[in-house]
């Protein structure tokens, strides 16, 4: 599967050099995300809650009124609510565009794959999925059609696992044919030009694309 992503990653590379008009086929509205509705395991990075101490991931949960203390526990809620709120608004108000105002300041990555760009935003406290508001906040198109092919390739391989998964489900079998059939078809139907690769570039892939 690593290497299939690899592989995936290089012709995608390949495919925006030549057709870089691909890169402004995806609206941003795709990208915008609420900030409240993830889980906030999904949410937060590690790195990020290891700054910032005190976030309750039951912060949103409903208090039972049949709890004797349940006034008070609301009260305590409320409390987490605001922390996570803050939080909120440090990673989406002022970390992400501070990220891509450094990004906008540096040399993008002359070609894939590029591994180390999960590290760097791991390391600032970044999840991948907000990929897309950092692509938003960046000026420079060198480093926004890096992230729009980072964002692909990951909503590629969401999609190619899926389908392997389901062939899974469909055949029961341990032989590797139906797997090597299914990558075979999927990056047909990625890679190629017919009316099904299209369409799915129109819909499945800007689905995937909301993620990141």
């Amino acid at each position: 599967m690593v290497m299939m992503v690899i592989i995936m990653r290089l012709i995608l590379h390949e495919c925006f050099l030549q057709y870089p008009q691909t890169s402004t086929i995806l609206c941003d509205s795709f990208y915008k995300i609420h900030k409240y509705c993830s889980a906030l395991v999904e949410l937060f990075r590690p790195e990020f809650t290891a700054k910032n101490d005190g976030l309750n991931p039951d912060a949103f949960a409903p208090v039972p009124d049949v709890l004797p203390d349940h006034k008070q526990l609301q009260q305590l809620q409320l409390q987490f609510q605001s922390k996570i709120n803050a939080a909120c608004s440090l990673l989406f108000d002022r970390i992400i565009p501070e990220v891509a105002s450094k990004l906008s300041l540096e040399e993008p990555p002359a070609g894939p794959p590029n591994p180390t760009m999960s590290r760097r935003m791991h390391h600032e406290g970044i999840n991948m999925r907000y990929l897309g508001l950092v692509r938003k906040a960046t000026h420079s198109e060198g480093w926004r059609a890096v992230l729009l092919e980072e964002m692909v390739t990951r909503a590629a391989k969401v999609y190619l696992r899926a389908a392997m998964r389901a062939t899974q489900r469909n055949v029961r079998t341990i032989r590797q044919q139906p797997y090597r059939e299914c990558v075979r078809d999927t990056l047909c139907l990625i890679l190629g030009t017919s009316t099904e690769s299209r369409m799915w570039w129109s819909t499945s892939s800007a689905e995937g694309l909301k993620v990141w």
